[in-house]
C-alpha cells in the first residue's frame, strides 16, 4: 500500500466528503474554491492524478473530476474517518430498547439494525450470530394436521430451525410433547457427535425425530453466516443519486 501524504490524505478526505454530498466527479478548482484550499488547482490536480495513479481514485472520463474507488473509500474508513461519540442521552434510550427487549435474539437483531439506520441516515445490513459448530438448546413438535409436525429446534445462541415433518402415523400432541422434553432434556448442550452418541436412548419415535435434528444442525453448520436483517432502505431514497 503506497504511503500518501497529509496533503493527499486531506484532499482524499475532502473528495469523499464531496462526492457523498453531490454524487457527481469532484474536480480540482471545485474544491480550492470550496473549502480556500491554500494551494492552486494545478497543484490539487497532480495530487489527484496521483492519488488515480495510486488506485484511490478514478477519472469517469477525460476532462471529468474525480471519484474515489472501493480502496479509496476503505482506506477513509480505516485511516482517515474520525471517531464519534454518540450524545449520553441517546445511548441511555438505545441501551434501555435493548433492555426492553431481554434476551430475544431476533428482537435484538431487529432493534440493532433500526438502531444503526437511524444513526447513519444510511441503509443497514447485519447478521446474527452463528456459531461456528452448532450447539442443541430445545425442541419443540407441534400436531398440525394428520401425520404432518411441525418442529421447532433452536440451537445455542439463537438460531431457530423450523421443519415440517411427516411421521408414519398421526400421534397425539401429548405424545409428540413428551418425545419433545426428552430430546431436550436428554440432549441440551450436545452438539451433533455427542447426539450421535446418546440417540440409542431414545425410543424409536425419538431416534427418529433425532434424525432430522442431525440434519437441521447439520444445515446450519454449512451456512456461512446467521440471518440477515436490512433496515433503512428509504433513507438511500433521499440521497443525491436518486433525485430528480
Amino acid at each position: 500500500m503506497d504511503i500518501l501524504t497529509e496533503r493527499q490524505k486531506l484532499l482524499l478526505t475532502l473528495i469523499i466528503h464531496e462526492f457523498a454530498r453531490e454524487a457527481m466527479p469532484v474536480g480540482s478548482k471545485s474544491l480550492v474554491d470550496q473549502f480556500s484550499l491554500d494551494m492552486s488547482s494545478a497543484t490539487v490536480r497532480n495530487e489527484m492524478a496521483a492519488l488515480t495513479e495510486m488506485g484511490y481514485l478514478r477519472q469517469p472520463h477525460t476532462s471529468a473530476g474525480r471519484v474515489p474507488t472501493e480502496i479509496g473509500y476503505r482506506f477513509f474508513v480505516g485511516n482517515l474517518l474520525q471517531n464519534t461519540d454518540l450524545p449520553d442521552s441517546t445511548r441511555h434510550m438505545i441501551s434501555h430498547q435493548f433492555y426492553q427487549m431481554r434476551h430475544d435474539v431476533d428482537q435484538w437483531m431487529r432493534l440493532a439494525v433500526s438502531v444503526l439506520a437511524s444513526q447513519s441516515q444510511s441503509a443497514s445490513l447485519i447478521t446474527a450470530p452463528h456459531a461456528e459448530k452448532p450447539i442443541f438448546k430445545h425442541v419443540e413438535l407441534i400436531s398440525t394436521r394428520g401425520r404432518q409436525v411441525l418442529m421447532v429446534m433452536v440451537l445455542v445462541g439463537g438460531d431457530v430451525r423450523q421443519r415440517l415433518l411427516t411421521l408414519g402415523e398421526p400421534l397425539s400432541q401429548d405424545r409428540l410433547s413428551q418425545t419433545a422434553e426428552k430430546i431436550t432434556n436428554l440432549m441440551a448442550g450436545s452438539d451433533i457427535t455427542e447426539i450421535r452418541t446418546l440417540s440409542p436412548q431414545l425410543d424409536t419415535l425419538g431416534r427418529e425425530l433425532v434424525e432430522w435434528v442431525i440434519e437441521e444442525m447439520l444445515s446450519s453448520a454449512s451456512e456461512q453466516s446467521g440471518e440477515l436483517y436490512l433496515d433503512g432502505l428509504s433513507n438511500v431514497f433521499v440521497e443525491p443519486e436518486f433525485t430528480t
